[in-house]
C-alpha cells in the first residue's frame, strides 16, 4: 500500500488556503493547513510534510523568510511558491531560498497545483534514488578496495580459478606459501600444479564430486613449493556459479605446519592426560551443553558398570532413569555446580552402586556454562560400613530395648530418668514418658533412695546392691542395681528383676525340703514294700489253700486288700517322689479323680461336703503324674477356700463336644472333650485380682499356705495337654473352674486282657534276699510253681553256692539293697562265672530300679516289691523260655 503524500499550506487569505486545501484533498494528499508563516514552521517542525505550498507575501512572516527558515528546519523538502505579485525578482529570490517551483495567482485551473505537486515528488523520488545509488556504488568500491586490501593483508593464501584451475587472483600471502613472484603469475601458473603430484587425482576427483555446488568444501592437501618442498595445507574452496555455470573456483588455503605441530603435541600431551586421567581412582566424565556424554575415562565405566561404547553419546537428561541425576545435570549447566549421593542404577547394564558425584560446570568467556564435568566416586563400601553401624546401632538399640534387665540412663546431677528400655517400663511399672517426669528417689521409697544416690558418684562400674520398686498398682519389685557411668552428667543403671529369682530360690528350697522328704519316703516305702511282701504274699497262699465256703477266707482277703491298699499308696508315695520324664498314655480320668480324693480325703476338714458326678469313663492322652496335679491343686485351693466356713466341694466330669464358635472361645480345635470340674462355695476371688490368679508366685493365701505356683501349674500343663482353663467367681459365693481336655482317640485306648496264672516248671532257681520273710513266701510261692528254689538270706553265700555248681542252676532272683553287696553287684559276679544265667532283681524303690536305670546292666527283668504271686510265675516263665529258646538256638548252631 503506497504511503499518502502530506501537504502543507500556508497562506493568509483563508479562501485561497480553503480552495486549495479541498482541491488537493480530493487528489488524494492529506492536507496540513497554516494560516501564517509562523504556524507553518510549527507544522513543518511537528509534522514533516511531504512538500510545503507557501504564498510569498503574508503579514508577520513573508513566504520567502518561511523558506530560509525552513532549509534550517528541514532541510531538502520540496517548497512551491504560489504568489500573486507577478514580480520575476520575487520568483528568482524565492529560487534562490530553495522553493523548487513558482505559481502565479489567480489559480484558474487547480490542476496546475496537483501538476507542481506530482512533478516535484517525481524529482523528490528520482534524486532519492540517485543518492541512494551513488552512495551504494560508492560504498561497493570502497568494500571492493577494503577486500583486495583485507586479501593482501590475509595470513591465509586467497586465490581464484578459472573452471580449468588457472590462477587469475591470488593474494601476497599465496605467492609467499608457494614461493611464486607476480612475474610468475602474469606468465599463468596452474592450481593443480600446485599439489604434491600424488594429491592431485584426488583433488580433481574432489572438485569433480562437488562441480556446480556452492557450498563451501574444506579438505586437506599436501602442498608444493616451488623449490619442491611440501607442506600440509587446509584448502577452503567453492565454485563460482554464474547463471548455473561454473565460472570458476574461489578458496582459501592455510599453511597447517604449525596446527600439525600443535595437534602432535597435544595428542602427545592428551595421551600423556589421558593416561592420567584414565589411572585416576576417581571417575570422571565430560558432557556438553545438553547433558550428552563426550567422555569418560576408565574408572567411570568400572564403577557404572557397563562399556565406553555406550556411554558414550548417551545423553543424561532424555536417558536416565534417575530423577536425582538428571536434576543434578540439570542444575549444573544452569547454575555450574551440582552434587549427588545414592544407590544409581545403570541405564547401560543394570548395574547398581552406590555413588557420590561432583559436578562442576565449565564456563565460556561470558560466564556461560557451556559444558560440565563429573567427578564419581564409587561409596558403596562406606555406604555398606554406614548400614553396619547403623545395623550395629540398630541391634544395640534392639538389645538395650529387649533386654530383660531393665536399664535406665540417669541424670548424674538430677538423678531424673533420662531413657529407659521396656524392661524398666515392666519393672517400675510406668510407661517412659512418665518416667522422664521423676527420679530415681520417686520410685524407691524402701529405703534405698539413700544408696540410689550413689549413681551421682559413680566413676566406675560397681554393684550397687538389692533395690525395692513400688508400682503404681502396689506391687513390690525387687532388683539388683548396678551402675555404669556413661560420661561426666550421665550414668547408666542396670537393674535386674530378682523378684522371681527369689521366689524360686524359696521354691528351690522348697523343693529341696520336697526332696529330702521324698528321698526319706522312698526308703521308708521299701521297708514298708518288705513287710508288705509278706503280708500279701501269705495271704495270696493262704486264700489258695482255704476252700472258698471257709469262713476264715473273708478275713484273709480283708487281709490281702488291705495290703493291696497299702501297696497303691506307697505306689503313690513313690510316683511323688520320683524324678523320671513322664510318659504320655491313655488315661482314665475318672481313676484319676477318685485316686486324687483319696489321697486328699483324710486333709479336707470334716466341715467341707465333698459331691462327685463322675459320668464318664473316658480316656485322656497324657501322663497320669501330671493330670492328677491338676486334680488335686484345684482341689486344694477350693478346699482351702472353705476351710474357715466349710460348704460344699463339687466335682464333676462329664463328655463334651466342643463346636466352632466355643473352640474360637477358648482357643481349641473343635471335638470331643473331656469337661472337669471343681467348683467350691468359698470366699470367690475378687475382680481386680481375676487377671493375675494364673501368673507364677501370684497368692493371696497367707504366708505359708501357698507358693502361687498352682494355678500356673494348673494352666501349663492343661495347655501341654492341648486343652483350656476358665473360671467363673463371685466373691462371697464361690468359685468354679472348668477344664476342657481332648479326649483320646479310640484306636490309641488298648483292650483290656484277661490273663491266666502263668505255668510253672521244674527248673532251678537260686533266690537271695537279707529278709527271711521275702525269702520264705516266695520259696514257697516259686515251690507251688514246681520250681526247684535255694535259698539264702547272705549275698556272699549266694556267690559261693552258684559259684560251686553253676550249672546247676537255670535263674537268680535277688533283692536289690542288700548288705555289702547289691544285686546289681552281684549279677556282674553271677555272670563272670556264667554269662548266660537270667537274673530278675526285685526291690522296694522304684526309682534307682526302673528300667532307664536298669539300662546297660547284667539284669534280666525287673519286679517291684510287694511281688504277687502271678507277677511272680509271669515274669520267671518269660525269663526261662526266653533262655530256653536261646540255648536252642546255640545248640543248632553248633
Amino acid at each position: 500500500m503506497e504511503k499518502t503524500i502530506t501537504i502543507l499550506i500556508i497562506d493568509d487569505e483563508p479562501i485561497v488556503l480553503e480552495s486549495m486545501a479541498d482541491y488537493l484533498e480530493d487528489q488524494g494528499f492529506q492536507v496540513l493547513k497554516a494560516d501564517n508563516g509562523y504556524t507553518g514552521l510549527e507544522i513543518l517542525t511537528s509534522r514533516h510534510p511531504d512538500l510545503v505550498l507557501t504564498d510569498l507575501r503574508m503579514p508577520g512572516m513573508d513566504g520567502l523568510e518561511v523558506l530560509k527558515r525552513a532549509g534550517k528546519i528541514m532541510p531538502g523538502v520540496p517548497f512551491i511558491v504560489v504568489s500573486g505579485t507577478g514580480n520575476i525578482r520575487d520568483a528568482i529570490q524565492a529560487v534562490r531560498f530553495g522553493a523548487w517551483d513558482y505559481i502565479l495567482k489567480p489559480v484558474e485551473d487547480l490542476s496546475v497545483i496537483s501538476h507542481a505537486v506530482e512533478k516535484a515528488m517525481e524529482r523528490v523520488r528520482l534524486l532519492t534514488e540517485n543518492q541512494v545509488y551513488q552512495e551504494n556504488l560508492k560504498a561497493l568500491h570502497i568494500q571492493e578496495q577494503q577486500l583486495r586490501d583485507l586479501a593482501e593483508m590475509l595470513p591465509e593464501a586467497v586465490f581464484e580459478t578459472d573452471p580449468d584451475f588457472n590462477l587469475t587472483f591470488a593474494n601476497r600471502r599465496a605467492f609467499d606459501l608457494f614461493g611464486y613472484s607476480r612475474e610468475d603469475f602474469l606468465r599463468g601458473l596452474n592450481g593443480i600444479h600446485m599439489l604434491a603430484p600424488e594429491e592431485r587425482q584426488r583433488a580433481r576427483e574432489d572438485f569433480g564430486k562437488h562441480l556446480g555446488s556452492k557450498d563451501i568444501e574444506a579438505f586437506e592437501y599436501k602442498g608444493i613449493r616451488k623449490d619442491g618442498s611440501t607442506f600440509p595445507m587446509f584448502f577452503r574452496v567453492n565454485a563460482i556459479m554464474e547463471k548455473d555455470r561454473l565460472t570458476g573456483y574461489r578458496g582459501v588455503i592455510v599453511d597447517i605446519t604449525e596446527r600439525k605441530r600443535t595437534e602432535e603435541i597435544l595428542m602427545k600431551s592428551e595421551k600423556k592426560y589421558r593416561t592420567i586421567i584414565n589411572e585416576s581412582p576417581i571417575g570422571i566424565f565430560y558432557f556438553d551443553r545438553e547433558g550428552t556424554i563426550l567422555e569418560c575415562n576408565k574408572k567411570f565405566v568400572d564403577i557404572i558398570g557397563s562399556s565406553y561404547e555406550l556411554l558414550i553419546g548417551l545423553n543424561m537428561p532424555k536417558q536416565l532413569k534417575d530423577e536425582k541425576m538428571i536434576q543434578a545435570v540439570r542444575q549444573t549447566l544452569c547454575e555450574g555446580e551440582a552434587y549427588y549421593e545414592g544407590l544409581y542404577a545403570s541405564v547401560t547394564s543394570g548395574k547398581k552402586t552406590f555413588v557420590k558425584i561432583i559436578f562442576k560446570g565449565i564456563r565460556h568467556e561470558e560466564n556461560e556454562v557451556t559444558a560440565g564435568v563429573g567427578l564419581v566416586e564409587d561409596i558403596s563400601e562406606r555406604k555398606l560400613a554406614e548400614e553396619e553401624q547403623q545395623i550395629s546401632e540398630q541391634r544395640y538399640r534392639t538389645l538395650f530395648d529387649q533386654s530383660t534387665d531393665a536399664i535406665f540412663l540417669v541424670d548424674k546431677h538430677s538423678g531424673r530418668y533420662l531413657d529407659a528400655n521396656r524392661s524398666a517400663e515392666k519393672l517400675t511399672g510406668r510407661s517412659l514418658k512418665e518416667l522422664k517426669q521423676l527420679t530415681v528417689h520417686d520410685v524407691t521409697p524402701f529405703g534405698a533412695s539413700g544408696r540410689l544416690g550413689l549413681i551421682a558418684e559413680s566413676v566406675k562400674a560397681e554393684k550397687l546392691g538389692q533395690v525395692a520398686y513400688l508400682r503404681p498398682d502396689g506391687e513390690r519389685r525387687i532388683a539388683a542395681l548396678s551402675s555404669v557411668p556413661l560420661d561426666h552428667d550421665m550414668v547408666i543403671g542396670i537393674a535386674r528383676d530378682i523378684t522371681d529369682e527369689l521366689a524360686m530360690e524359696n521354691q528351690l528350697r522348697q523343693a529341696q525340703k520336697m526332696e529330702a522328704i521324698g528321698t526319706l519316703a522312698g526308703g521308708i516305702a521299701h521297708d514298708f514294700n518288705n513287710i508288705l511282701s509278706a503280708i500279701i504274699g501269705y495271704s495270696e497262699l493262704l486264700l489258695s489253700d482255704i476252700a472258698p465256703g471257709d469262713p476264715s477266707r473273708n478275713k484273709i482277703m480283708t487281709i490281702y486288700r488291705a495290703g493291696e491298699r497299702a501297696r497303691d499308696l506307697v505306689s503313690r508315695i513313690l510316683t511323688f517322689s520320683r524324678s523320671e520324664e513322664p510318659i504320655s498314655s491313655p488315661v482314665r480320668m475318672d481313676q484319676v479323680i477318685h485316686e486324687s480324693l483319696n489321697l486328699l480325703r483324710p486333709a479336707i476338714p470334716s466341715t467341707i461336703t465333698i459331691r462327685q458326678n463322675i459320668e464318664t469313663g473316658s480316656h485322656v492322652y497324657g501322663e497320669p503324674t501330671r493330670l492328677q496335679q491338676i486334680a488335686l491343686n484345684l482341689c486344694t485351693n477350693a478346699y482351702h477356700a472353705m476351710e474357715d466356713t466349710g460348704g460344699v466341694l463339687d466335682i464333676s466330669l462329664v463328655d463334651e463336644e466342643i463346636s466352632e464358635q466355643e473352640a474360637a472361645v477358648y482357643r481349641l480345635a473343635p471335638g470331643d472333650y473331656l469337661k472337669l470340674s471343681i467348683a467350691d462355695t468359698g470366699c470367690g476371688i475378687p475382680v481386680e485380682q481375676m487377671d493375675r490368679i494364673f501368673d507364677p508366685y501370684f497368692t493371696t493365701k497367707e504366708q505359708g499356705k501357698g507358693t502361687g505356683l498352682g494355678l500356673s501349674m494348673v494352666l501349663g500343663i492343661v495347655k501341654s495337654h492341648g486343652g483350656a482353663v476358665s473360671v467363673e467367681s463371685q466373691v462371697g459365693r464361690g468359685t468354679r473352674f472348668d477344664v476342657y481336655l481332648p479326649k483320646a482317640r479310640y484306636e490309641d485306648i488298648p483292650s483290656a486282657k484277661v490273663e491266666n496264672l502263668a505255668s510253672g516248671g521244674r527248673e532251678n532257681i537260686l533266690l537271695v534276699d537279707d529278709e527271711r520273710d521275702i525269702t520264705d513266701v516266695q520259696a514257697e510261692m516259686l515251690k507251688r510253681l514246681g520250681y526247684q528254689v535255694t535259698v539264702t538270706n547272705k549275698v556272699e553265700e549266694a556267690v559261693d553256692i552258684f559259684a560251686a555248681n553253676p550249672k546247676q542252676f537255670d535263674l537268680v532272683i535277688s533283692d536289690m539293697t542288700m548288705p555289702n553287696m547289691t544285686g546289681i553287684q552281684l549279677a556282674e559276679k553271677l555272670k563272670t562265672i556264667k554269662p548266660e544265667i537270667p537274673l530278675i532283681i526285685c526291690s522296694g524303690y522304684n526309682e534307682e530300679t526302673s528300667g532307664k536305670n536298669l539300662r546297660g546292666k547284667p539284669v534280666d527283668a525287673f519286679l517291684q516289691k510287694p511281688v504277687a504271686m502271678g507277677d511272680l510265675a509271669k515274669a520267671v516263665r518269660k525269663i526261662l523260655d526266653t533262655k530256653s529258646i536261646s540255648d536252642s538256638t546255640k545248640m543248632d548252631r553248633e
